[in-house]
């Protein structure tokens, strides 16, 4: 990130690069492909010591922000992340500790790294930004009951809860689901990220008693809107980071590289295309520093600002990082290749949380809203 960071922030970016350098080298990320987990949970509870899980939590719950700006705090650490194709569920746990409502001994738990929970959220995001969700909630006397699917769902196997949204008539509802509840079955996904696990998480008649439900039953709308805008701007954040660690690989490469007797780098038609890469690169940090701002000042036109950064980024990561694949030659082809491991990333998060298709959608839909 290009941010002007504070003291605070600088501490803390530097720690966590010296622990993601130290814990999860590029080795250590190509053995975690066969773990079932995709990461071990004593890196993430000391990840969560150094304050990865509670820079979106209130103070007076445990957490606390480093800069008074905690969404701009998160997407710096989530660039780290991406800068180094670190492993763990940091937008689903940050996402569900930060929902309102939540119980403390829940968000207890998320902060001091303990305790996994995830957001299952139901697929496609919506173009018109009507919070559609394929899960359905139904209030039966006491209880609640959920029924349906929600896919992709991270970390699934890994979680003693799921905050699950669904429909409830017209509005909205959010159910914290036990994963060892009745009816709850949850399915392996292939994904190419090496390290992150996903899965469809199938609801067949799950019954839950009233106090399950986070907020009022189909009046969950706004905080499931903030919760999107959350994870989007998280997301984001990360796919810059695998897109500056692809370009510094890459310019390096182009230096060190000499073909004909002269480095790869001093041939005007790769000097094109690096100034190309270098203007997506720049751009996507100015809009994902911009979407974050917003959204932490709850913005009227935060949600627009997000789906502007994930429509661009989205597109953009995934060329970039592509084209240092091809820069690289036969080489960055290769498994034993770092590059891979930022291609891998930026391709799952282009698909996460709304594809850029639908957020050029969205966008259409804000700006109709604004002409009407």
């Amino acid at each position: 990130m290009l941010l002007v960071l504070t003291p605070d922030q600088e501490l803390f970016r530097d720690a966590t690069v010296r622990f993601l350098e130290d814990q999860v080298p590029p080795a250590e990320i190509r053995r975690l492909r066969d773990d079932p987990a995709g990461f071990r949970r004593d890196y993430w509870a000391r990840g969560a010591q150094l304050g990865w899980t509670s820079l979106l939590v209130r103070e007076e719950d445990g957490g606390g922000s480093l800069s008074g700006r905690p969404v701009v705090d998160a997407a710096l650490l989530a660039y780290e992340f991406g800068r180094h194709a670190a492993p763990g569920p940091l937008v689903s746990t940050n996402v569900v500790a930060a929902t309102v409502g939540l119980p403390a001994a829940l968000r207890s738990g998320l902060v001091a790294g303990t305790a996994i929970a995830s957001w299952a959220h139901g697929e496609p995001i919506p173009s018109d930004r009507s919070g559609a969700a394929s899960p359905t909630v139904r209030v039966e006397g006491a209880d609640v009951v959920v029924d349906g699917v929600a896919r992709p769902v991270e970390s699934a196997a890994e979680c003693d809860s799921l905050l699950v949204t669904g429909r409830t008539g017209a509005g909205l509802t959010q159910v914290l689901v036990p994963t060892a509840a009745g009816g709850v079955s949850i399915e392996a996904m292939h994904t190419v990220d090496l390290t992150r696990r996903f899965a469809t998480v199938r609801f067949d008649r799950v019954r839950l008693p009233a106090d399950a439900v986070i907020g009022d039953p189909g009046g969950a709308g706004e905080e499931v809107e903030r919760q999107l805008q959350l994870a989007v701007t998280i997301s984001n954040a990360e796919a810059v980071g695998a897109m500056q660690a692809a370009f510094d690989m890459t310019v390096a490469w182009a230096f060190d590289r000499y073909s004909f007797g002269r480095p790869l780098a001093s041939y005007q038609a790769l000097k094109h295309r690096f100034a190309d890469m270098k203007s997506w690169l720049e751009a996507s940090h100015a809009v994902c520093e911009r979407a974050a701002e917003a959204v932490d000042a709850q913005a009227p036109d935060a949600g627009e600002l997000v789906s502007v950064a994930k429509a661009y980024i989205g597109h953009h990561a995934v060329e970039l990082i592509q084209d240092c694949v091809q820069l690289h030659g036969g080489i960055g082809l290769t498994f034993d290749h770092d590059l891979h491991l930022f291609l891998r990333r930026a391709t799952v998060n282009r698909a996460l949380w709304g594809t850029p298709a639908e957020h050029r959608q969205r966008i259409t839909a804000y700006l109709s809203e604004g002409a009407a």
